[in-house]
């Protein structure tokens, strides 16, 4: 985690990120794990209580790094974008195994795989 991380930042820090970076994400990650029960309506996040992180987009390195690590390890990856690209929040997200886990996997989210092909002419 970076020294200068921000643990609640306001609406002038989240500009001051944007400034810098660009575009800056938000990672909502339920406080209390939800077990599945079949036949039951799950609550919305929105409704629950929730450790938020932020981040900036991948660099190259972090990208090169996440596309490499993707088919081997998903959840590796995933928490090397999110440890990558923060800038602030709630720090159990990085710290906490079941936490960093999870927020990781919306994180790998960031690294952005465009539909490709190469053909031989």
């Amino acid at each position: 985690m970076k020294k200068d991380s921000i643990e609640n930042p306001d609406a002038t820090q989240i500009e001051a990120w944007k400034k810098q970076h660009g575009d800056v994400y938000s990672i909502e990650v339920a406080a209390d794990a939800d077990k599945f029960e079949a036949n039951t309506i799950q609550p919305d996040l929105d409704d629950l209580p929730k450790l938020v992180g932020y981040m900036k987009k991948p660099d190259r390195k972090t990208m090169n790094f996440a596309l490499v690590t993707m088919p081997k390890n998903l959840i590796a990856a995933g928490k090397a974008v999110l440890k990558d690209c923060w800038l602030g929040g709630d720090a159990r997200l990085l710290t906490d195994e079941g936490y960093s886990a999870t927020a990781g996997m919306q994180a790998i989210e960031l690294v952005e795989i465009y539909q490709s092909r190469i053909k031989k002419l």
